[in-house]
């Protein structure tokens, strides 16, 4: 049995880009999750409705600029076509993009994106 691929998207701005990307990904049958600030603070597993995570207790702090796109039960060639479909059709992509794993399950949204911020950094 196939699992369900899911896109979240946080922190977008309500554009045409935005509009795009969700078209697309739709088209490819990829269910799209739109967060919501207040989920910041809140576990990837949670947002995902995955069983065995209940809602955070922490008050949210400062929310990032950043547009974050993570990705369950996508990955390899797969991802790449998804990838390549959005630049296909003119979207631009976020620099901060994940793929759910048995790790960054239990992170909260703050910690997975600290995490690709430090990636992204030194790299460059």
């Amino acid at each position: 049995m196939n699992k369900e691929e899911i896109a979240l998207l946080y922190g977008f701005k309500n554009d045409e880009n935005f509009d795009k990307i969700i078209e697309v990904l739709k088209k490819i049958h990829i269910r799209v999750k739109i967060l919501k600030n207040e989920e910041y603070n809140e576990k990837v597993g949670y947002v995902l409705g995955e069983k065995g995570f209940k809602k955070s207790s922490e008050v949210l702090e400062k929310i990032p600029e950043n547009e974050l796109m993570i990705f369950q039960n996508i990955k390899g060639k797969r991802l790449d076509f998804v990838l390549d479909k959005l630049r296909e059709n003119g979207c631009e992509i976020p620099k901060y993009k994940a793929i759910v794993t048995p790790f960054n399950i239990h992170w909260t949204l703050k910690k997975l994106y600290e995490q690709m911020k430090k990636e992204h950094g030194s790299l460059s």
